[in-house]
């Protein structure tokens, strides 16, 4: 069983100790994503630590989606933030923008070596592959382009 996997079975019997509702229904539907992740799969048996990573970042990326449309709706945003907390605690360090700059200046110039003036797919591929789960996409595409003018 991935560690984080076993981190959220953990979480969710504290959630329902404390009676924290916020809490127990992220961590149910984080673990929920994961298990129909696996059925999706046929697997008998548990998803890796690098593949539940990914179902939780995609969870939290849903979650900002919806506080983006409640904050442009003049709603409530509070249990929504709490909830983000909460999956964020599930997942690696984020890294920050000069980090995610640092590295994809690093990967241009590795593909680089050959003189030719690197491509956006090869450099995009790169980074995220390095990077999986610990920074977003679209910041990462952001600065690529940005750095490749």
């Amino acid at each position: 069983m991935s560690e984080t996997k076993e981190r959220l079975r953990e979480a969710m019997k504290t959630y329902m100790k404390e009676k924290n509702q916020v809490g127990l229904n992220a961590v149910r539907m984080m673990l929920s994503a994961i298990q129909m992740k696996e059925k999706e799969k046929h697997r008998e048996g548990e998803l890796e630590e690098d593949e539940v990573v990914p179902i939780i970042a995609s969870y939290r990326k849903r979650l900002h989606e919806a506080l983006e449309g409640m904050e442009s709706a003049g709603r409530d945003t509070s249990s929504l933030l709490e909830e983000i907390e909460v999956v964020q605690k599930f997942l690696p360090k984020q890294l920050s923008g000069e980090e995610v700059e640092e590295l994809v200046k690093k990967k241009m110039e590795e593909l680089s070596e050959g003189g030719a003036e690197p491509k956006f797919g090869d450099v995009m591929r790169t980074v995220m592959a390095e990077v999986k789960g610990k920074a977003d996409g679209k910041m990462v595409n952001e600065t690529v382009k940005r750095l490749l003018g």
